[in-house]
């Protein structure tokens, strides 16, 4: 009888103990991702893809225009895979300078420049994911009770 209870005690502590304790080492979190994925194909100057090569990768997210002030910027080091496709998550590479949490995504336009080994590939303004549409679109909630000040 006593193996019965040390079995379910066992079970208990180690299937149910760390959804309790609620830490992000666990898994267990209600915060969105943070990041946007990008994932593109790395070309040569003939537009041939380069495969299964190292490349460079810089990030700058400017505001008000494609050379608009940097809010944000980073690097990375990948290796693209035998079509040439690479695929990083901007917001985990090498930080280089600005702050991620405070680029002004609902005041101005935000834009994405990219460079690919020191060679500039242009930048291109950020839109609105259909996630994001459709939230915009729905109706609003009933309002809370106001808590004290």
């Amino acid at each position: 009888m006593n193996r019965i209870y040390a079995g379910i005690l066992f079970f208990l502590l180690c299937f149910f103990f760390p959804l309790l304790w609620g830490g992000t080492e666990t898994g267990v979190f209600a915060q969105a991702p943070q990041g946007i994925n990008y994932q593109a194909v790395a070309r040569d100057v003939s537009g041939n893809p380069i495969i299964s090569t190292g490349i460079t990768l810089e990030f700058k997210i400017r505001t008000g225009s494609g050379t608009g002030a940097i809010a944000y910027h980073e690097s990375y080091a990948v290796t693209t895979n035998q079509f040439g496709l690479f695929s990083v998550i901007i917001w985990q590479g090498t930080f280089v300078s600005g702050n991620f949490s405070t680029i002004p995504w609902a005041t101005q336009s935000i834009w994405l420049e990219v460079i690919i080994n020191t060679v500039p590939m242009g930048a291109t303004q950020f839109q609105s994911v259909p996630y994001a549409l459709h939230a915009a679109s729905g109706a609003t909630g009933a309002t809370g009770a106001t808590g004290a000040t």
